[in-house]
């Protein structure tokens, strides 16, 4: 997936035609968000671009956040809580709330998790 994220990163960058994916039988169209099989019949398919992903209610289906915006503040609080954790003798906890989804962070053992559910569901 990481060679696919190469290429459509460069295409998205240089050009607008389509670009194969998942071994060429998948066909993106970085312009329009798309993508659909190339050999078989198939509807097309949303393509997003997203570092922050959080689990439906049925902890199932990741879900990206819908924002660039939510994905500022999400990437904010991260680098917050990296920073603080450098100097703190104990463990840090975050909450940030977009939208119906709230992510909490925590910091201990070296280590930082970040928790997103969907609330008052």
């Amino acid at each position: 997936r990481t060679a696919d994220q190469i290429k459509l990163t460069s295409s998205t960058e240089h050009s607008d035609s389509a670009v194969g994916v998942r071994g060429g039988r998948w066909s993106v169209d970085p312009g329009g968000r798309t993508m659909r099989p190339r050999y078989w019949p198939g509807d097309y398919l949303e393509v997003r671009c997203a570092a922050w992903f959080w689990k439906d209610e049925n902890g199932i289906l990741l879900k990206p956040f819908s924002t660039p915006e939510d994905e500022r503040k999400l990437e904010e609080a991260y680098q917050k809580i990296r920073a603080e954790r450098q100097t703190a003798a104990a463990p840090i906890s975050a909450e940030l709330k977009l939208g119906d989804v709230s992510v909490s962070f925590v910091s201990e053992l070296g280590a930082i998790t970040a928790f997103a559910r969907k609330r008052g569901g």
